[in-house]
């Protein structure tokens, strides 16, 4: 049997920096795509410091639910990473519901 040392973080906890959530009807089907960027306030190389997830919900899809995960040590990529996917995923009918 293999043993294994379990190290405790001591990182506070993260912070969302940025959510956008988006929904849009159409032939009575709600679609929805959420769109989040947060720093996990890491301070050690085992974790990055920035995340963006992305969240695409279709019900009328074959594949009915993708999400989309990018990581960076650099807040300037991050907010363009997800500023890029937004204008490049939201067009006409898309709603802006939360941010």
């Amino acid at each position: 049997m293999k043993n294994e040392i379990t190290e405790t973080s001591n990182k506070s906890n993260s912070k969302i920096l940025k959510k956008e959530i988006y929904f849009k009807e159409m032939k009575g089907v709600m679609m929805v795509k959420k769109y989040f960027l947060w720093d996990t306030n890491s301070s050690t190389e085992d974790y990055p410091k920035f995340v963006f997830y992305k969240i695409d919900y279709s019900p009328s899809r074959g594949d009915k639910l993708q999400r989309d995960i990018k990581v960076s040590n650099n807040q300037s990529q991050i907010e363009k990473i997800f500023s890029d996917q937004i204008e490049t995923d939201i067009k006409k009918g898309w709603e802006l519901v939360s941010n």
